[in-house]
């Protein structure tokens, strides 16, 4: 009897992937951010805006997956922040709330993983070919809009130390997520602040009258608002027809009517343009401060009927 016998053989072989961490298919990135700078007047009545521009660059790019993705974290700066704002250095009511957003509408604040002011946007670092490397820039846009009662100068807000710029392979992540290599940037918000005033004044009428034979006192005021801390000096112009010292005159064609002014209720402080000797000078706090202009016309012969008219310059140095 034969017998057969069939023999099997079996092989194995396996099939295995080794997923590199994601660091490894990206180079080196770098980041620079310019430093954000307002200017303007403190006394604006519209919010301050400026732009900064930040720039990633990548080295060789390489590996399978060679996109980048980068998520520029940057904090509260070193003025801190609230739910809705930056500061400035300044300190309390002297500090200057402002935000920073990663669109021109200023709806979308640029933020961070790390802090309650939002994340950041997701960039995506694309060369235009595998090996090469590649830049990008994005602008920051900045906007202020409670700054009236800050002393005029420079303000600062610094922001090394407070960014934590994050890149990474991609791998379909947004940046709601703690990943990649971290790199730290230095820049600043900076606002140079102009001192500055604003002056308005109304009409001082003295009505009708008939005879001048008494005094006719009259008064008017002048608003003025300036920067905080910001000094001030207000004077009064010699009007059309001066006729020295602190008589002005109001005038109809060549007849005239004598009065003065003054910058105290009993009237025995002529208001005039020399400083430091006849105008008023004060201080701004940034709202508008009152003052009141004493007006008296003196007991003299009395002109022809008409209407007596002058036109005084209202001035403010600071």
């Amino acid at each position: 009897m034969r017998m057969w016998r069939t023999f099997f053989a079996t092989a194995f072989f396996c099939i295995g992937l080794y997923l590199l961490p994601s660091s490894a298919f990206a180079q080196t990135c770098n980041f620079t951010t310019t430093d954000m700078v307002f200017s303007g007047s403190l006394l604006t009545d519209t919010p301050l805006t400026s732009t900064a521009t930040m720039t990633v660059n990548c080295s060789a790019i390489t590996g399978l997956l060679w996109k980048v993705t980068v998520c520029p974290n940057i904090g509260a700066g070193s003025g801190g922040s609230d739910a809705t704002s930056r500061f400035t250095d300044s300190g309390g009511p002297l500090s200057i709330r402002y935000q920073l957003y990663q669109d021109s509408n200023y709806q979308i604040v640029w933020g961070s993983f790390y802090s309650q002011q939002g994340l950041p946007p997701e960039i995506t670092v694309v060369p235009a070919a595998i090996g090469a490397g590649a830049s990008v820039s994005r602008t920051i846009y900045g906007r202020a809009t409670v700054f009236r009662t800050a002393t005029p100068g420079t303000h600062t807000s610094s922001f090394a130390g407070h960014t934590r710029f994050r890149y990474r392979a991609f791998d379909g992540f947004s940046c709601n997520v703690d990943r990649g290599t971290e790199a730290a940037v230095n820049f600043n918000v900076r606002f140079n602040l102009d001192k500055d005033c604003r002056i308005t004044a109304t009409d001082i009428d003295f009505g009708s009258r008939g005879l001048l034979n008494a005094n006719f006192d009259q008064t008017g005021e002048i608003q003025v608002t300036c920067s905080s801390a910001t000094p001030y000096s207000v004077a009064l112009g010699p009007g059309n027809s001066s006729l020295g010292g602190a008589e002005r005159q109001m005038t109809r064609g060549h007849a005239g009517i004598r009065y003065a002014l003054y910058s105290d209720p009993t009237r025995t402080q002529p208001w005039g343009n020399i400083k430091n000797i006849n105008t008023v000078s004060g201080t701004g706090t940034a709202e508008a401060q009152r003052l009141t202009v004493y007006a008296r016309v003196p007991p003299q012969s009395t002109p022809p009927p008409g209407l007596y008219s002058d036109k005084i310059v209202v001035s403010v140095t600071y």
